[in-house]
């Protein structure tokens, strides 16, 4: 049976994929990306550390990459770590990018989207090594990056103006992550976007919290630049401030 790495594998996407996999697809090695590996099917993956990141991914078939939040120049990072690896060992790179990254270079995802094209295109296979996920905007980041300012302010703030978003599920995202690992080949150079059908903006979404909790939810949009010293002075790393103030402001501009 071929053998899978799952980075990210306690996170949003990640750990619904680890659970996809097993459920799909039983007898596949799922090996979990770890910063701190502490357990047998753990395998150290810190994209900060590109010699032993590059380890972790010889010997396995396919591995799933994300972009970890306030990377610092993650295209170079990814060129880095994926220089180390030797030709015959590169496995097939399914990395989840967002929504926008083929025509916004300005996203740290478009970035590491070129250097996997790169490193690839060296390769001289037929078929090229790797596929792109290009998910629209998670449901879960109403919980995971916004709860604290619905909870404790009753606010949602985000530079988004007034663009409305294609919203999807975490579970669907891994749903078709898992289909790509099982048979990468199938899928190889492509990319695929992943989106819901409805479309909405923050000001329905604070509108429709409002309803359900009771009280009173409002959307505010800053610019960019305020949004971005908003996101420092509570405390978010400026490569995580960067990356979410841009992946925000990028919505104002998609289709």
């Amino acid at each position: 049976m071929p053998t899978v790495l799952v980075t990210g594998a306690s996170g949003t996407v990640g750990s619904r994929l680890v659970d996809c996999l097993a459920a799909v697809q039983p007898g596949l090695t799922v090996l979990r990306g770890s910063r701190s590996p502490s357990a047998a099917d753990e395998r150290a993956f810190d994209l900060t550390e590109p010699e032993a990141a590059a380890a972790s991914l010889c010997g396995v078939d396919a591995a799933f990459l994300m972009l970890p939040p306030g990377l610092p120049s993650a295209g170079e990072r990814f060129r880095e770590t994926l220089a180390a690896v030797a030709d015959d060992d590169l496995p097939h790179l399914v990395f989840m990018s967002v929504q926008g990254a083929e025509s916004r270079g300005f996203l740290p995802h478009a970035h590491v989207e070129a250097a996997i094209r790169e490193r690839c295109a060296g390769l001289g296979d037929v078929e090229p090594r790797y596929t792109f996920l290009r998910p629209a905007y998670f449901m879960q980041n109403l919980e995971q990056v916004f709860a604290d300012g619905i909870r404790e302010r009753g606010e949602l703030v985000a530079p988004l103006g007034d663009a409305t978003l294609v919203w999807v599920d975490a579970a669907d995202i891994a749903r078709a992550a898992a289909a790509v690992l099982r048979a990468p080949r199938a899928h190889a150079g492509q990319a695929y976007a992943i989106t819901g059908v409805d479309r909405a903006g923050f000001a329905a979404v604070a509108t429709l919290l409002t309803e359900a909790l009771g009280r009173p939810v409002r959307y505010r949009s800053p610019d960019p630049v305020s949004y971005f010293f908003r996101l420092r002075r509570r405390g978010r790393a400026a490569g995580a401030a960067a990356a979410q103030t841009a992946i925000h402001f990028a919505e104002r501009f998609t289709d």
